[in-house]
């Protein structure tokens, strides 16, 4: 139905991409936390996505909520601080980015959505399915069966 689509309300994120100089002690490469200031981090190296030792922090959403117009180096240092434990390296560079809009609250999982229209349109992304990347891959597969339907 058209009307809860109109407005999905998402929690934000405070994110901070470290490079390290020595690898993250991140058992499968991702370790995520059921409570204090980081929701979720990753070992960018062991992912195949950095050739440097690195480390993706993403905030839990009730400190991105305490901390999103906050001065960023306050709140990327105390990140860093908490990912202490999980890393021996010296943070050799590190940038913060404010996501507000990272993870919807609740999803549709409905896959995606065509809109009526003179040719295929289809509305997509990680609130049609599930609150990850692997929602917005699915939805863009949903997405994409939609449109060749169409056409058929």
């Amino acid at each position: 139905e058209m009307d809860s689509l109109v407005c999905p309300e998402y929690d934000a994120t405070l994110a901070v991409m470290a490079v390290l100089d020595a690898p993250p002690m991140l058992v499968d490469g991702h370790r995520a936390f059921g409570s204090g200031p980081i929701g979720w981090m990753a070992d960018n190296q062991q992912k195949g996505v950095s050739a440097l030792p690195a480390l993706t922090i993403h905030s839990s959403p009730e400190f991105a909520r305490r901390h999103l117009e906050s001065d960023p180096h306050r709140w990327m240092a105390e990140l860093l601080l908490a990912a202490r434990p999980f890393h021996e390296g010296v943070v050799v560079y590190a940038v913060a980015h404010r996501w507000r809009f990272a993870q919807p609250q609740t999803t549709l999982d409905v896959g995606a959505v065509l809109i009526a229209a003179s040719r295929p349109e289809v509305l997509a992304g990680e609130v049609f399915a599930e609150a990850r990347v692997e929602g917005a891959h699915t939805s863009g597969e949903v997405a994409a069966q939609l449109v060749m339907d169409q056409l058929g």
